[in-house]
Parts: structure tokens; sequence; C-alpha cells
């Protein structure tokens, strides 16, 4: 789910739809750009092990970032109410998921894992996220995510 804005980060009432959209996730590339907290680190690090000789863009290219849950819990890390979660599990990822043939899919963290049951062909590993991405096991799950890459293309 959604973590809360940056300090920095803030967007125009008055912005259309297509500008909105075009801000926030201009936004969310730079974050991942340029490592903005320990989150994007981590994940930068799962790209680099999937395709290390590319550029982030060409990662980003290769990559769908999506959140489980399209809703935001009331407290960043939070709990989402579980109808809420099937619901949007159906209404919105499973039909996002079709979309993409052939696709590696990587559940990041318990709570996505969770989320996402029922969805043949998930791989699960530690989210990138603090406090859990702080344990050694956790850093050594995202490991087999470039194995599973490699055997499935």
């Amino acid at each position: 789910m959604p973590g809360n804005p940056h300090p920095q980060e803030s967007y125009s009432n008055a912005a259309t739809a297509s500008q909105l959209f075009e801000a926030s996730t201009g936004y969310a590339y730079q974050c991942y750009n340029t490592g903005e907290d320990l989150f994007h680190r981590n994940v930068r690090t799962i790209l680099k092990q999937c395709w290390p000789v590319l550029s982030f863009a060409e990662q980003m290219r290769r990559t769908w970032i999506n959140e489980s849950v399209l809703c935001s819990a009331e407290k960043e890390g939070g709990t989402v109410p579980a109808e809420t979660c099937r619901e949007c599990g159906e209404r919105y990822l499973r039909r996002q998921l079709a979309l993409f043939n052939n696709a590696l899919i990587v559940a990041l963290g318990s709570k996505a894992k969770a989320r996402a049951k029922g969805i043949s062909g998930i791989i699960a590993v530690a989210s990138p996220a603090p406090p859990g991405c702080n344990k050694k096991e956790s850093r050594e799950s995202w490991n087999i995510i470039p194995d599973k890459w490699n055997e499935s293309f």
C-alpha cells in the first residue's frame, strides 16, 4: 500500500488528473532513480540483481511496480480491512496482472503476499521496506528473484 508522502512532496489542487498523474509518477521515478530512502535503494538493489548491466532507465522499462492494494491505510503500514483488500484485488490487481502475459510477478513483503493469495505464479520475498529489510534473511530472499527471472526467460 502506498506510504505517506515525503515532506517535500506536494501536488497542486488545481492540477488536472493527467497533470497529477504525470507529477506523481515523475516524482516516484526520481525517488527510485536517486535512492530517496532505504526502500527505494533496496528496490534498486533488486533491479540491479536482475539486470546488472542495464541502466536504471532500461531496468525500469522492464519493470512494473504496483501496490497490492490501491487504497491507503489510515496509518502508514497499518491494516486495510480484508473486504477492501479482496475487492481491490478483484477490481484492480487481478485485471492489471492479466495484462502481463509471461511476467515474473514478485510480492515484496508478507502483506503483498497475503493480498495476492490465489493468484498463481507469484514469487514472495521479504519487503524492501524498513524495519524488516534490515534483516540478513530479508536481503537474502531477494536473491531468488534474478534466478527466477533467468528460469522464466
